[in-house]
């Protein structure tokens, strides 16, 4: 509670349950946080991806927004969602959703239901996180979140990229195109 407290004006908290919880668990744990007035800025994902019930039953019980992952694996997927009115959020992660056209058209059905989006990735590369920037800086009125963390956790990657890491943050270079530069390390094809 306390550290809480103390960065509640600095940082927001996010959860990921990575579909851990079962429905009952899920609001049991986060009516637990949010008498310690404690709301996360979305639980992401608590129950088993298949579980739309679950999530529905979730988003009718607390205050905290529910972000769906694992449960989307296409638009027609987001689409039952939003129709059923199960989560807060939608994520869009590139290698999920077999990539640029379907992450658009996510974004521009989450802009139909009047939901905002986080661009996600998951253990990828420099090339599609800079692809991910891209359609968030595009989409910037529905994507508003970003978790595109994934190229800071690689030892190395056969790419240079112009996207620029500033703590916390990411943002988008002036340069052409994706940003993505040959180096020593690229793989070479005949």
């Amino acid at each position: 509670r306390a550290i809480h407290d103390a960065l509640k004006s600095h940082i927001k908290l996010r959860l990921d349950a990575n579909q851990g919880w079962t429905a009952q668990e899920s609001v049991e744990l986060l009516h637990a946080l949010e008498k310690q007035e404690i709301i996360a800025e979305f639980i992401e994902q608590p129950v088993a991806a298949d579980n739309i019930e679950g999530l529905k039953y979730i988003k009718e019980r607390v205050q905290t927004p529910l972000l769906a992952d694992e449960s989307i694996f296409s638009v027609k997927d987001a689409r039952r969602l939003l129709e059923m009115q199960a989560i807060d959020y939608v994520n869009i992660k590139l290698a999920k959703t077999a990539g640029i056209t379907q992450a658009l058209e996510l974004a521009d059905l989450s802009h139909e239901f009047d939901t905002k989006c986080m661009i996600g990735c998951m253990l990828e590369g420099p090339i599609s996180v800079a692809a991910g920037l891209h359609i968030a800086s595009a989409k910037a009125d529905i994507i508003t979140m970003r978790d595109l963390d994934a190229v800071s956790l690689l030892a190395s990657h056969p790419v240079d990229t112009s996207i620029v890491f500033d703590e916390s943050e990411i943002f988008l270079s002036d340069t052409l195109g994706l940003g993505i530069n040959y180096t020593e390390n690229t793989p070479k094809f005949n």
